[in-house]
């Protein structure tokens, strides 16, 4: 009974420290450059508990016109529970310049916990006159959306290191930071690693994290992670990648237009493209003391292994020769051994057999070299031993690794060598044998051909069917024509077809399990079907105009939502793949479903 109850406490005291170290709190603002005039929002957000108290700041710099608005939410992620409550005020400055929002403190089980101060820009206020023709004013409000986006929208490269020696390898990660919903994020421009050996990292599980800079909350997202090597010394740059994806800016329309404007016209697309910053490098060469002669440049850390499958065999008995490379650096950098075998054997060129990782943003791996070797004379050999020289980052000195050296003991009677055998691989002396093909013999049956083809059915069938291939080419011409007429007809009849055609390419990677050749022809396949099936050109399909000829022709907001949703999911899917509800085949059942549905309406 005693045991039970050390147990008991011991498990909530463990469940106790795991709550408080779970705890945040955490303050941040909607934006921290403002106008002397323009309203503001501040948050403070308790994570992993529920407070007792809170005491806000004084707000003295700033007129208080809402607050504090609560809010709380609750949810489970791998079976693991999280919750949290925000409160947040609405200010407005009384004055320009550089302004503080003092900390605010919350009481957590008779634990108190205080945010970071924040500070906020006040600039002057922001002059609304409409003066000016409306090309100026178009031009301005542009320009001010723009600068609005560079805050609200934008990338970043962070790499491991910035000093690295020739040939060590860092990782460089393009984080996406965002205030705004976006949508079609494209990557117009990848980056370019001129000097660098690049190894892309394939992103599984990535999902959005919310990051405070500089007071304010970002939902970040890691789009691309590569591995590179610089391949000479110096100031190397790595030049950035550009992006562009669709905002929505809400707008306001003087008058209604349409029943469809409270649901559709609250927001308007608007193209926005970015770049994330150049990064330099600094690449030192590697130093010339102590560098073996046989060093080609590897660097990292290696091992080396050499095997032979027997020590004793016959004349004419092929023995392998293994290799092996392993551990830590570019691994298929590693070149081919050079070797020398004794003259008395045949020697085959090597398979050559690798095997790459790149868990935990490092490149590993092996790679091996089998050499098949032929003895032709009886005796006693000495194999050569293997040497391998590669620079160890960590130790800042080259390190040479020595095979031992192998004896192989041959018995039997003498061979004739083959003298072709230094070109010939592993694989050739499998065919031998195989390339020699021998006269048939046996009677055969050989009769008098006749001449009495001419006159015959088959021949008059031959006159004719120049004929017939005219009239049914004739017949094809005018039914082409008339679907020719028919452009939109033609595009109507085919939508569900072509779609289920683009769905079938997009099966395929489920077996394959690539995620994005999945996900992109998805997208292409709904899109594709809508403007089909809707008889709509390219440069007018929109979520708003889709939207709005579903419901013309008798669809409701659940199935354009269900339209949406689909969208948005393969399109943020494209980037974090686990971020799509029930994965690549719930997509896809998803997809045919809503396109039959679709049918039913717009059939």
């Amino acid at each position: 009974m005693i045991s039970r109850k050390i147990v008991a406490i011991l498990g909530l005291s463990i469940f106790c420290f795991t709550s408080l170290s779970a705890q945040k709190f955490t303050a941040f603002v909607n934006k921290n450059k403002v106008a002397l005039n323009e309203t503001f929002q501040v948050s403070f957000k308790l994570e992993g508990a529920q407070p007792q108290e809170i005491d806000y700041p004084s707000f003295a710099d700033f007129t208080v016109l809402g607050g504090p608005n609560t809010s709380s939410s609750m949810q489970f992620v791998n079976g693991q529970m999280s919750q949290s409550v925000s409160y947040s005020f609405y200010l407005r400055p009384k004055k320009q310049g550089k302004l503080t929002i003092s900390s605010a403190t919350v009481k957590v089980n008779n634990n108190e916990m205080t945010s970071e101060p924040l500070t906020v820009e006040v600039v002057a206020s922001q002059d609304n006159s409409q003066s000016g023709n409306g090309n100026s004013q178009t031009q301005g409000k542009n320009q001010a959306l723009e600068e609005q986006l560079r805050e609200s929208v934008f990338m970043k490269a962070l790499v491991s290191k910035r000093n690295v020696y020739v040939g060590e390898q860092l990782t460089v990660t393009y984080k996406l930071y965002e205030r705004v919903r976006t949508m079609n994020l494209t990557p117009d421009e990848p980056p370019k690693y001129e000097g660098f050996w690049v190894e892309n990292i394939e992103l599984k599980g990535a999902m959005p994290q919310n990051e405070v800079i500089d007071g304010v909350q970002y939902q970040t997202l890691v789009i691309k992670k590569d591995i590179i090597i610089p391949q000479r010394a110096g100031a190397l740059t790595i030049d950035p990648m550009t992006l562009s994806c669709i905002v929505q800016v809400q707008t306001q329309p003087k008058r209604r237009r349409s029943i469809f404007d409270s649901f559709f016209n609250n927001y308007e697309n608007y193209k926005y493209t970015f770049a994330n910053n150049a990064v330099k490098i600094n690449v030192k060469p590697l130093p010339d003391a102590g560098k073996p002669a046989d060093f080609s440049g590897l660097v990292g850390d290696f091992n080396l292994d050499v095997e032979m499958d027997k020590s004793e065999t016959e004349t004419g008995d092929p023995v392998t020769f293994r290799v092996k490379y392993s551990g830590r650096g570019n691994i298929k950098s590693v070149k081919e051994p050079m070797l020398d075998f004794p003259p008395d054997f045949d020697v085959f060129d090597p398979k050559i057999d690798e095997a790459v990782s790149k868990s935990g943003s490092t490149l590993s791996g092996r790679r091996n070299f089998d050499y098949l070797i032929v003895p032709r004379n009886p005796g006693e050999y000495k194999l050569p031993s293997v040497s391998f020289s590669y620079f160890d980052i960590e130790r800042g000195e080259y390190i040479t690794r020595n095979s031992p050296e192998y004896t192989l003991r041959v018995t039997g009677e003498p061979e004739q060598a083959s003298v072709n055998a230094i070109n010939m691989s592993k694989e050739d002396i499998e065919l031998i044998g195989e390339d020699i093909r021998f006269i048939k013999t046996g009677d055969g049956n050989l009769g008098e051909k006749g001449n009495a083809f001419a006159g015959s059915l088959p021949f008059y069938g031959l006159y004719l069917t120049p004929f017939l291939l005219l009239m049914f080419l004739f017949i094809m011409k005018k039914r082409q024509d008339s679907a020719d007429s028919d452009v939109a007809g033609t595009r109507r009849k085919k939508a569900t077809k072509m779609a289920r055609k683009r769905l079938s390419v997009s099966e395929k990677y489920i077996s394959d399990k690539n995620e994005k050749g999945f996900y992109d022809e998805v997208v292409r396949a709904v899109w594709g079907y809508l403007g089909d099936k809707l008889t709509m050109a390219q440069s007018n399909l929109s979520r708003e105009n889709v939207g709005k000829e579903i419901m013309a022709k008798g669809g409701d907001e659940a199935s354009v939502k269900r339209v949406i949703d689909l969208l948005d999911t393969c399109e943020m899917a494209l980037f974090a793949p686990s971020a799509a509800p029930g994965g690549m085949q719930g997509t896809y059942d998803e997809a045919l479903g809503l396109i039959s549905d679709l049918e039913e309406i717009l059939a």
